[in-house]
């Protein structure tokens, strides 16, 4: 009977060691930018913090490239999904460039991550990694037949998978962006609200096929060329849904835990 018991309490110690093993806690990272945010984050280039706006500036209306990273990185195997909702803007030029992106990069890129400027919003040629491009400006063998569009980016590329048209989006005030990633089938959706007033103006969909998770750092970029606008960013949301735990570990687990209460019992008689 001892050894039963014995053997029971190893499976249910083996079956919550997995359960806590394979379950990764829900984050939300939230910050407006109202205090320096070096303590949490990785500027790098050109991108400062202006804290008289309380905003994080990528790129000043002159030719830079700027970049920002959030300094703790996220196994994404762990999540099946993620939410990022921030506020930006891109000038208030309309012959301005180049754009920003919001970008998901694996963590061998380091926190120091800054791509090509100009045509390459300062995200050009970061590898092992996806971005969410606002570009304000056509760069021929790069962008579509219009000026200003999102377009979903891979590995330091910005010839996009997919892109959409938008009505011009430099102009003054920040605009309002939600993006939201499904890992499992990397299926992404972006939502473009620009005038910032709560109705989403443009939504962009796409499924990166061959996603595979990576441990990765959140941020942003933005470059200017020759044309150049004030690119900032602000109020930043992020949400990282664990991976439910699998209804097989649970009834494992209640069958471990109810046989051992009835063998517990069994003993007690």
């Amino acid at each position: 009977m001892i050894k039963k018991i014995f053997s029971y309490t190893i499976g249910i110690l083996v079956c919550c060691f997995l359960i806590g093993f394979s379950q990764a806690k829900a984050i939300t990272i939230q910050d407006d930018f109202s205090s320096d945010p070096t303590t949490n984050w990785q500027l790098n280039g050109n991108a400062k913090w202006n804290g008289d706006q309380a905003q994080v500036d990528l790129t000043n209306d002159v030719w830079q490239r700027g970049s920002m990273w959030y300094n703790q990185s996220f196994d994404l195997s762990k999540y099946k999904s993620f939410i990022a909702e921030f506020d930006f803007s891109v000038g208030s030029k309309d012959q301005g460039a180049d754009g920003i992106t919001f970008a998901v990069i694996n963590k061998s890129n380091g926190l120091n991550a800054l791509g090509r400027g100009g045509s390459g919003l300062g995200y050009g040629g970061i590898l092992n990694s996806f971005a969410v491009e606002f570009d304000t400006y056509r760069n021929w063998g790069y962008d579509p037949s219009y000026d200003d569009h999102i377009g979903i980016d891979k590995n330091g590329n910005l010839s996009s998978l997919k892109t959409l048209t938008v009505e011009n989006i430099e102009t003054s005030g920040f605009k309002h962006a939600k993006i939201k990633f499904d890992i499992p089938t990397g299926a992404i959706s972006v939502y473009l609200d620009k005038n910032n007033d709560g109705n989403v103006d443009y939504t962009l969909d796409y499924t990166i096929t061959d996603f595979t998770p990576f441990e990765a750092y959140f941020g942003f970029t933005g470059a200017t060329g020759s044309c150049y606008n004030l690119q900032s960013v602000d109020n930043f949301n992020l949400t990282l849904n664990p991976v439910p735990i699998p209804s097989s570990m649970l009834l494992l687990l209640s069958g471990l835990i109810g046989g051992f209460y009835v063998k517990t019992k069994e003993k007690i008689k």
